[in-house]
């Protein structure tokens, strides 16, 4: 460290931008980080696209502090200790497209402080200390694309909490407190693709949670405290390819628990204490496939405490048709809890036919990305 430069605080991530410096400054591009700043500098380049303050010890945000910049089109005001924004703060930011607030201690934002950022598409809370989503968060914001409220402290989701957010296609809610999913919880999310509650503590959905979610395409409720999932949860889904359910604790699946997902590609069920998983679960799933497995759905189902018995017969039927086969990369073939010493492949039954399944099922198990 050079003399008279100031160290970051441990909580504040190295820095990986593309600008290796604590302070730079050019014509369009204005960077502070660790300078010890305790509010938004005065010197500012009033034509800067890209303002960047981070690590710095400013608790508030002043009404007017950025009205001069009406050019800048991304705002990072990550990892300070921003516990205040007053209302007007973001005042003049008429062309800002991204805005992050990450990394401090922001607990509430009040109705109508970021009124008049039209042409915001992104905007980040994550890693605050928020205990609910903020009414009227929504407000002047209608272009918004990307909702970003992960590692928060988010306990419930209140009625209306999505109000007016009917641009949006990705909402991060992964790694909050979220202990259940009401009737109607995302209403008014009607143009949403990408959802994320993985990492809560979910034990219940209500039927109909999602429902209104007609664009939906990918949906993430891995690594929470389900054990069963109820007919009617999934209902309203026309659009939903992937399913994350997987690192739960979900022993039972009700008939008609993934009825209506007719778009359905990939469902994730690896990691729970599934005993048997009936073949009729599929029966109402109208498959429409995909460009790499054309007319099937994968199924990840690996590291379930399966029974080899009767009623894996659809299974093993399936490989013997060529349309069931296993893939795993880092996740294994399904465990016989009942025959621990017998290899899947090894697993042979006096199973009767069936019949053609209405579909070809595709079975096998990938790691995670992303979500």
């Amino acid at each position: 460290m050079k003399a008279g430069e100031l160290s970051c605080p441990s909580h504040v991530p190295a820095w990986t931008g593309r600008i290796p410096r604590s302070e730079y400054t050019s014509e369009r591009e204005y960077y502070r980080t660790c300078q010890g700043l305790t509010s938004i500098p005065y010197d500012i380049p009033a034509d800067a696209l890209e303002v960047y303050i981070k690590g710095n010890p400013i608790r508030t945000l002043r009404a007017n502090d950025f009205s001069h910049l009406s050019q800048c089109t991304q705002l990072l005001l990550e990892y300070n200790e921003i516990q205040v924004i007053q209302v007007g703060a973001f005042t003049g930011l008429t062309a800002l497209e991204e805005l992050s607030l990450s990394g401090n201690n922001i607990s509430r934002v009040e109705p109508g402080t970021l009124s008049g950022l039209s042409a915001l598409t992104s905007l980040s809370l994550y890693w605050n200390v928020m205990t609910e989503i903020p009414t009227g968060l929504s407000t002047g914001l209608t272009a918004l694309d990307n909702l970003v409220m992960s590692s928060n402290k988010i306990s419930r989701i209140g009625p209306g909490a999505f109000f007016g957010f009917s641009t949006l296609t990705e909402l991060w809610l992964r790694d909050n407190i979220i202990t259940e999913i009401p009737t109607g919880a995302f209403t008014g999310l009607s143009s949403l693709e990408w959802l994320a509650l993985r990492g809560n503590e979910i034990s219940r959905i209500e039927p109909g949670a999602f429902s209104g979610l007609t664009a939906l395409r990918h949906l993430w409720l891995h690594s929470n405290v389900l054990t069963e999932i109820p007919a009617g949860v999934f209902t309203g889904l026309p659009s939903l390819e992937v399913l994350g359910l997987n690192h739960n604790n979900i022993s039972h699946i009700e008939p008609g628990a993934f009825s209506g997902l007719t778009a359905l590609t990939q469902l994730l069920l690896f990691n729970n204490t599934l005993i048997t998983l009936p073949w009729t679960l599929f029966s109402s799933v109208e498959n429409r496939g995909n460009i790499h497995h054309p007319a099937s759905l994968a199924l990840l189902l690996s590291g379930n405490p399966l029974h080899c018995n009767a009623s894996v017969c659809w299974m093993k039927q399936g490989e013997q048709d060529s349309w069931l086969t296993w893939w795993y990369y880092g996740y294994s073939y399904p465990e016989c809890s009942n025959h621990p010493d017998i290899h899947w492949s090894e697993v042979n039954l006096n199973c009767p036919t069936q019949g053609k399944s209405i579909y070809p099922l595709h079975v096998m198990s990938l790691p995670l990305f992303r979500n």
